[in-house]
């Protein structure tokens, strides 16, 4: 299948796997980095928190063009609707892994994108339940570096799948990007065009 973006598409401020997955879909794609100061809400709903992120990120840029596509990505953890935040030291790993360990934890992922002045949303959850995991075990992984190169904490496509026991829907939204979602809306809003005659793959 032969995908054709009708303008360029920016990934704005990627983490983690992120550029790798959409590199799956084999369209060109240019990113930039951009810090945006986001005056958190007070809602307790990781939904509702990862929306407002994702669309406050790519709605108070200045330098954008209006024929562009930009596209910004926030994914929260949340256990019984209580998001939990990244851990940016070691302490705050071991105390995050720990409190993973051994229950189901939901991955929330959402996407705006903005196009000709518009911000649409693609939202995305999956749920992960996670193994027993040992003070040794954490330990160990935490040292290894991957709870702080990605937002949700740990690397599904790392040393990290040692981790789970099951994931429950998209796995790729669990990796960094539920990219066939995307695809999918991106297609819809006629940002991607089908070659004529062929039929959309599933990735």
């Amino acid at each position: 299948m032969t995908l054709n973006p009708v303008t360029t598409i920016i990934l704005v401020s990627p983490k983690g796997n992120a550029e790798d997955i959409f590199a799956r879909i084999k369209i060109p794609y240019e990113v930039e980095y951009h810090h945006v100061a986001i005056d958190y809400p007070s809602t307790t709903s990781p939904l509702d928190f990862t929306v407002y992120c994702s669309f406050v990120t790519l709605w108070r840029q200045f330098m954008v063009e209006r024929n562009k596509v930009y596209i910004s990505t926030k994914r929260t953890v949340s256990i019984d609707g209580e998001i939990m935040s990244p851990p940016t030291t070691r302490q705050a790993a071991y105390r995050y892994l720990a409190k993973l360990s051994d229950r189901q934890h939901i991955v929330t992922t959402a996407i705006a994108v903005r196009y000709l002045g518009q911000v649409t949303m693609v939202v995305v959850e999956s749920k992960v339940t996670m193994k027993k995991l040992s003070q040794k075990i954490i330990e160990h992984y935490v040292e290894t570096g991957e709870p702080f190169e990605h937002d949700i904490g740990y690397n599904i496509q790392g040393l990290g799948a040692n981790l789970t026991e099951s994931i429950e829907g998209d796995f790729d939204n669990v990796a960094g990007l539920p990219i066939y979602s995307l695809q999918e809306h991106l297609i819809s809003k006629k940002i991607l065009v089908v070659k004529e005659g062929e039929i959309v793959d599933v990735y």
